[in-house]
């Protein structure tokens, strides 16, 4: 069986956008219904900034695959010489 690493990305991409609407429901949340002190934008702050180091390390790890490249899914088969349960 043969098939193409960019299913991959692709399944990576639909969770990443996922994962977008549920932190923009989070931002939402948390702007919108606490109490506005500087505990609550420092928090945030912090959630987009981490959120942007995840994304920007997943981009240069990812960046460095050929997604052109095909995998194959093989068992590998015993030969004459090699018996496997003795």
């Amino acid at each position: 069986m043969h098939f193409s690493l960019s299913i991959l990305l692709y399944a990576y991409i639909l969770l990443v956008a996922i994962f977008i609407i549920f932190a923009v429901i989070h931002i939402l949340h948390l702007v919108y219904l606490t109490v506005t002190n500087h505990l609550s934008y420092f928090v945030t702050v912090i959630f987009l900034l981490g959120f942007i180091v995840i994304i920007g390390g997943s981009y240069t790890i990812l960046s460095t695959i050929d997604w052109n490249q095909g995998m194959t899914e093989s068992i590998p088969a015993p030969n004459s010489a090699q018996q496997l349960f003795q």
